[in-house]
């Protein structure tokens, strides 16, 4: 797993994946379990280390809800085993 670089927040192909996380969420700790698991990789966007992740969340999830799974244009707020499992085509 990745860390986040707020350079290139803008540079991601429409196949990268990127989780936006809360340290110490139980949410955004289960979906980073849940993607390693399964074998996903992925970058992880902390928002608490960069304004431009943060930025990025809130126009994602406008309510701030974390963590929020991007890949390409399509996104998910929140963590869902079975939801994340669909949107991955797992």
């Amino acid at each position: 797993m990745k860390q986040f670089s707020s350079d290139k927040l803008l540079a991601h192909s429409r196949t990268d994946i990127i989780l936006y996380t809360i340290p110490n969420n139980p949410g955004c700790k289960s979906a980073k379990a849940f993607l390693a698991k399964k074998g996903v990789k992925f970058e992880e966007a902390d928002i608490t280390q960069s304004a431009a992740a943060l930025e990025e969340l809130l126009k994602l999830s406008p309510s701030g809800v974390a963590p929020v799974l991007r890949q390409g244009e399509k996104t998910l707020a929140g963590f869902n085993d079975k939801q994340y499992s669909v949107f991955l085509s797992l």
